[in-house]
């Protein structure tokens, strides 16, 4: 990739995270760019395939101040990556996925992301050592941040599998969203049927299957 190629590639990022000034959207510009040469996230790493832009040391710190900074709003940029990617793709019911992702044995990512061509292209994201609250309230946090960011008419269809699917707090709260939902549940989650009758979902025909799908319209 050549400078010139480099400096439109943050002339983008600009325009999809316009909270982001010029150095930060550099450093941005420069990251990405790395990342894909590497295939790697690590600053050093990162750092060392970009030996034609300037000094790897110098990066790697350039990168690592870049991450520790508090003034960045990752909220504000999850939005605005979120609202820009949402308009592009164009879909009134897009299907949003939620899932928690372990890096390493100690910091963990929970992350909303859409569902693309077999990919998932993540939207918005807390990483954390300790969940800072309940599960259910971090998602619901992070659904939140999405939906104040809705292209008008776009109703996202949620999928979760058992590890958090298995929730009622976590339906009614999509649920106040207006938001479709299909969630995985544990075969021994239990649920009242409309008859008054007490039973798991993993009975008979219900084993394995999908929790509910909500169609509030």
């Amino acid at each position: 990739m050549s400078r010139e190629q480099l400096y439109q590639w943050q002339a983008q990022i600009a325009h999809i995270l316009p909270e982001l000034g010029y150095w930060q959207s550099l450093v941005v510009a420069l990251y990405s760019v790395g990342m894909v040469i590497a295939r790697q996230s690590s600053a050093s790493r990162v750092a060392e395939v970009l030996g034609w832009m300037s000094k790897p040391e110098s990066l790697r710190r350039r990168f690592e101040r870049w991450v520790a900074n508090e003034r960045v709003s990752w909220q504000g940029n999850c939005q605005d990556w979120s609202r820009w990617v949402l308009a592009r793709v164009g879909q009134a019911h897009p299907v949003l996925l939620v899932d928690e992702t372990k890096l390493g044995n100690h910091l963990r990512v929970m992350v909303v992301g859409l569902a693309y061509q077999s990919c998932c292209l993540p939207l918005v994201f807390w990483a954390y050592v300790h969940m800072p609250c309940g599960q259910v309230e971090l998602i619901t946090t992070l659904l939140g941040w999405i939906d104040a960011v809705l292209p008008v008419g776009c109703q996202p269809l949620l999928q979760a599998d058992r590890g958090i699917g298995t929730s009622p707090d976590l339906i009614r709260a999509v649920d106040r969203l207006g938001w479709h939902y299909l969630f995985r549940v544990q075969n021994d989650t239990r649920c009242c049927t409309r008859a008054g009758h007490d039973r798991p979902y993993g009975a008979g025909q219900t084993r394995g299957m999908l929790a509910r799908v909500g169609r509030r319209v």
